[in-house]
């Protein structure tokens, strides 16, 4: 009885984990990376960008994402949403999406 109880508990730990997510992954990690870099520079923007999470299998495991959308903060307040597709790590294409659109991104 005892073990069955802390299988219960282990399982439910790790769906509680998977289910939160353990922050940005690889491919988020670039496309956030790629956009801070282009935008860098560039007038009224702040270095603070935040973008949409990588698909995901049921199992929760990453699947390969290339198409990610980006609130880039602008120093004057608000967000503009970028459209990045990432190409490579180290390589992507940008398109503005729609500006001042508000800095919460869908799920």
């Amino acid at each position: 009885m005892a073990l069955r109880r802390a299988l219960g508990l282990v399982l439910l730990a790790a769906g509680a984990l998977a289910a939160a997510g353990c922050g940005e992954d690889i491919q988020q990690q670039a496309a956030r990376t790629l956009l801070e870099q282009h935008l860098d520079g560039r007038d009224g923007y702040s270095s603070r960008v935040s973008c949409t999470d990588a698909a995901q299998n049921p199992i929760a495991r990453n699947v390969r994402t290339e198409l990610f959308y980006c609130a880039a903060h602008r120093r004057q307040g608000g967000c503009d949403w970028w459209r990045v597709t990432l190409l490579d790590a180290t390589h992507a294409r940008f398109a503005l999406y729609r500006e001042d659109a508000g800095c919460t991104l869908p799920v």
